[in-house]
């Protein structure tokens, strides 16, 4: 997609992660008290996006009075973005982002805690926002699958997070208390982006999906994840009275597993034929335009 955007004439700036930006320590210190938080961690992505605003941004800005400051995330990249937006002011600056199978860190007490949550429905009827195309809403647990629970453990500093014995109160109360969506600990987020454009990209079918995804039968790259659920945990946030000024949430099927939304298509964007656009030419679209979509990287009044 970098290919794309810098053909149509955008600056493309790529982030790469020596060790996770989650984790806020590496290694850990000997302690029998969990130490890790997310949301603290997350300053690191909001501050390289801020970096990037002034930096590179606002120097081209001087020249070109449209340019926009926009910026796209897959799956903990769109949790970063999510971060970002929710926690540390990013939408004073970003005028569009693109929301790819994520934001996976909405409510980790939800993906990490035993008993299981219960199962959250994608885009349920009159959800502000959903651009489901040919199909409907979709269920699915928020739980974090196997690969995904390691990563939460490791990141907080917390290992019992999808294990086998119930999980204590303290454990639930630090995952929510650093999740983006958390109302009730911690810094108190923010849902209300009034310039800043939202695509957000969700998995609801994949290619050759396998039947059976319970227990040991679970395979990552034929299965679904919790990618769309967690996700939804996050744009259930976003309605009418706080709409950015332009929002879709769009269902993708045919995924190359469970976050594979560019290699999918969107039935709810068709070309001048009537064929769905591929997830990837649908998010370059929304991003910087095309055929179908109109670009929404454009700079908007802050």
């Amino acid at each position: 997609m970098l290919g794309y955007y810098v053909s149509q004439g955008y600056v493309a700036v790529q982030v790469a992660w020596g060790y996770p930006w989650q984790q806020a320590l590496n290694p850990w210190p000997v302690s029998t008290t969990p130490q890790g938080n997310i949301q603290n961690a997350a300053c690191r992505p909001a501050t390289f996006l801020n970096y990037i605003y002034n930096t590179v941004y606002l120097p081209i800005a001087k020249n070109y009075s449209n340019a926009g400051m926009c910026a796209q995330g897959f799956s903990a990249g769109s949790a970063a973005i999510g971060y970002s937006l929710a926690y540390y002011g990013a939408g004073s600056y970003l005028d569009n982002v693109e929301l790819i199978s994520g934001p996976v860190m909405s409510d980790i007490e939800q993906g990490c805690q035993v008993p299981h949550a219960n199962p959250v429905t994608v885009c349920p009827a009159g959800q502000f926002g959903c651009q489901l195309g040919s199909g409907s809403s979709w269920t699915l647990p928020p739980t974090y699958v196997p690969n995904g629970a390691t990563y939460l453990g490791n990141w907080t500093n917390d290992t019992s997070c999808v294990g086998n014995a119930s999980t204590s109160s303290s454990s639930n109360a630090r995952w929510l208390s650093q999740s983006i969506v958390d109302q009730n600990t911690g810094a108190t987020p923010t849902f209300n982006y009034p310039s800043t454009g939202i695509g957000a990209w969700l998995c609801r079918s994949l290619k050759n999906q396998q039947n059976d995804c319970s227990g040991s039968n679970y395979n990552y790259y034929f299965c679904p994840n919790n990618s769309s659920s967690q996700g939804e945990i996050f744009y259930s946030q976003i309605n009418s009275a706080n709409s950015p000024p332009h929002y879709n949430v769009y269902a993708a099927d045919s995924c190359s597993g469970p976050e594979g939304v560019p290699q999918g298509i969107v039935t709810a964007l068709q070309d001048q034929n009537q064929q769905p656009l591929s997830g990837e030419q649908a998010v370059e679209q929304d991003m910087v335009g095309g055929s179908v979509l109109v670009k929404q990287c454009i700079h908007r009044a802050h």
